[in-house]
């Protein structure tokens, strides 16, 4: 308070008196110096050749009996900017003078498509300048941006903007309470200085961009300017930093904002150690070939081991057309290892544990009735993915599977070509695998159809098969087959019970066979003749489907209807007799045997169909009673009964003697 007292005086001593009398004067005349607050007032008079813009006046019936009330904002159309630029606000209080409009409160000024709220904006109408102040955000445009700020300006008419102290986001749009992305990158922000310099053209000045959330980002990349020109963001000595750590220095640096969010360039450099790989380095390029394909190619170094290349390619075309390939491989340097026995047993020896690894997916409709589909992958070395496979999955698996098939489908006809290739390891060891290769595999097959418009009906499965198969002990090459299998069945339906009695005849001829090894000789293991072999069998069958048993139960919330459907069939295979032994396996359909089966299986079906479900009834009518399902047993294919929605769930039990 001492203190106090000796600055006041202090102070009065070196006022001048003229200084004494004008801070006398403000006082006593107060209430004429004051801001007076007026709801909805007009803009004063002008003078000179100045052109007045009115501003429409409120209702009368609108305003407050109180006149230190305010009046409800209403958002009024403003006329456009000498460019043309179209506008409209909400805001709490406004005040003209001449053509510029001070609005408090704004909570929604409209332009060009975006939406900006401010504590305070100062509109200049003739300049279409905009001044902002005090919890600025501004949402919208082409580009979705999502920012805040402290302070700024802008220039409507020539789409410029200057804004301080800004945290925002590009490629973020709010639907109601929800978030969502609208682009594959999301741009996100924090700056020192936002520049706008044009239509889709930034600059941020001392800030930090990443795709991570705000305020603890998992990586950032910190610059002193940032350019973002149509969809690009462009940066130079850039440092890039991980959970707040400094990791390295990136002299230039392009990333993606745009719709698609693909971009050519080189992808962020990985850093990893491991105790296989030693200390990796890796880098890769990205191309973005147009919007259907892109590609990427790099390569990692493992300090103990070598370089790895690596990359994918993509393509996406119309309908479900695409091509995924996928390749890595490595240059081994070897390891050194002790092994346990063979001729090398306790010696360090260097082993060689690279290989190659390629994935291909791919599918082409060429026509509605044309395609062409495949999944095929080659591993050079099984030891290779043991080691450095980062897939569980396929670390995991000992199979190699390739297939690839040209597939025609017309008025029931079905000509198709397969090429397969099977590849089983079973151990590290060299050689230690079976190989299966099918090339090719040409089928005809025609689906069931009524035989000259009468009640049978009849079918075809046709193939011409080359097999190679080789495993140890066991070799067996370009081994051909022919199969012929024509059917016909006749359906007979009649008061809610299905028989469908079946027969086939099928004709296989073999260019080679196989002898059982039945005394042990080799170990088991068969020995392969070139005598060929002719296989000619028939086919029986008899499948009957009594009608179904159901019963409606009424539940609180719907009704439950349970339904059994028993089945009862008959198969006999007959003409192969020990023919069955020498058969060379091309598919499962050589494994078959002499047989003389009856099997039959009960199915149980719970169908639910809520209350919910029935149409609304008028409220000033009785609601309607809920209409009973037909008593017809469900359509198996379907799975489904009458109008019962859905079936809940299904049990089978099934034997054959």
């Amino acid at each position: 308070m001492d203190r106090a007292r000796i600055c006041y005086a202090g102070l009065s001593q070196r006022m001048r008196p003229r200084t004494f009398l004008f801070i006398t004067a403000v006082v006593l005349c107060h209430t004429f110096t004051m801001g007076q607050t007026l709801t909805n007032a007009l803009p004063p008079p002008q003078s000179g050749t100045q052109q007045q813009i009115p501003v429409p006046a409120a209702d009368p019936a609108q305003l407050p009996d109180d006149p230190g009330q305010e009046a409800m904002p209403v958002a009024q159309p403003q006329p456009g900017t000498a460019a043309g630029v179209p506008l409209s606000w909400k805001d709490d209080r406004e005040t003209w003078a001449g053509k510029i409009a001070t609005l408090y409160g704004v909570t929604d000024f409209r332009y060009r498509g975006y939406v900006l709220s401010a504590d305070k904006i100062t509109y200049n109408q003739e300049t279409s300048e905009v001044e902002v102040e005090g919890h600025i955000q501004l949402t919208g445009g082409p580009e979705d941006i999502n920012i805040a700020a402290s302070s700024g300006t802008l220039r409507l008419n020539e789409h410029t903007a200057r804004f301080f102290d800004v945290t925002g986001t590009m490629g973020l749009r709010s639907t109601g309470r929800t978030v969502v992305y609208s682009t594959a990158n999301p741009f996100i922000i924090h700056a020192r200085v936002l520049l706008e310099t044009g239509e889709g053209s930034y600059r941020v000045v001392d800030g930090s961009m990443t795709n991570c959330k705000l305020p603890h980002p998992d990586w950032e990349l910190l610059a002193h300017s940032i350019k973002v020109v149509d969809g690009r963001a462009s940066t130079t000595n850039t440092v890039f930093k991980v959970h707040g750590v400094p990791m390295f220095y990136l002299p230039y640096l392009r990333h993606p904002v745009d719709e698609n969010g693909r971009q050519s360039g080189f992808l962020v450099p990985g850093f990893s150690n491991s105790t296989v790989r030693g200390l990796t380095l890796s880098e890769q390029y990205y191309w973005a070939i147009n919007r259907s394909m892109d590609m990427e190619v790099g390569a990692e170094y493992y300090s103990k081991r070598g370089w790895a290349p690596k990359g994918d390619f993509r393509y996406r075309g119309a309908g479900l057309d695409h091509a995924m390939v996928y390749w890595n491989a490595l240059f081994d340097r070897g390891a050194r290892m002790t092994p346990s026995s063979g001729p090398q047993a306790g010696q360090s020896v260097l082993v060689n544990q690279g290989g190659t690894d390629i994935v291909a997916q791919i599918r082409r409709d060429f026509s509605p009735h044309l395609r062409l589909a495949g999944d095929t992958e080659y591993l050079s070395s099984y030891t290779y993915r043991l080691v450095f496979n980062d897939n569980y999955w396929q670390a995991v698996s000992s199979q190699v599977k390739s297939d690839l098939s040209l597939t025609y489908v017309r008025n029931g006809g079905v000509p198709s070509a397969d090429f397969a290739r099977l590849q089983t390891f079973d151990g590290a060891t060299e050689g230690n695998e079976a190989r299966i290769l099918h090339l090719p595999n040409l089928r005809y097959d025609v689906l069931n159809r009524p035989l000259a418009g009468g009640p049978v009906y009849w079918g075809l499965g046709s193939g011409l098969s080359q097999l190679s198969r080789a495993e140890p002990g066991f070799h067996a090459h370009n081994d051909g087959r022919i199969d012929v299998y024509p059917r016909i069945s006749l359906p007979l339906v009649a008061v809610g019970w299905s028989i469908v009695p079946q027969a086939a005849l099928r004709g296989t001829f073999y260019s080679g066979s196989e002898v059982p090894d039945l005394v042990g000789a080799h170990s088991g293991v068969p020995t392969v003749s070139h005598d060929p072999l002719r296989r000619t069998y028939g086919e029986a069958a008899v499948e009957v489907r009594p009608p179904a048993l159901e019963r409606d139960f009424a539940l609180k919330n719907g009704e439950l209807r349970h339904v059994i459907e028993s089945e009862l069939n008959w198969h006999f295979v007959g003409g192969i007799g020990s023919q069955a032994r020498n058969v060379l396996l091309v598919d499962t359909s050589d494994i078959e045997t002499d047989t003389n089966e009856v099997g039959y299986s009960i199915t149980q079906r719970f169908y639910l169909r809520p209350a919910r479900n029935q149409p609304c009834a008028d409220e000033t009518t009785a609601p309607a009673a809920i209409p009973k399902p037909q008593t017809a047993p469900p359509p198996r294919a379907s799975g489904q009964a009458g109008n019962w929605p859905s079936a809940i769930t299904s049990i089978r039990i099934s034997a054959a003697p």
